[in-house]
């Protein structure tokens, strides 16, 4: 998506690139609070954090 939007920036398609950018900044947006709620969850049953593999298999199931 990066590499598309400067495409458009470079190409003078400035509300397009616009437009992109702020898809990426909501997805990073809604990524951090994804990551808090699965944090939290995990820290308030077993009091200590998360690893990788138990967030890929979350995300895994959640588009399922």
């Amino acid at each position: 998506m990066a590499a598309w939007t400067m495409y458009e920036i470079l190409n003078g398609k400035y509300f397009e690139a616009f437009r992109d950018i702020r898809f990426i900044f909501e997805t990073s947006i809604l990524s951090v609070m994804m990551e808090d709620v699965i944090e939290k969850s995990i820290y308030q049953k077993c009091e200590t954090l998360s690893n990788f593999h138990l967030k890929v298999t979350i995300f895994k199931l959640w588009k399922n």
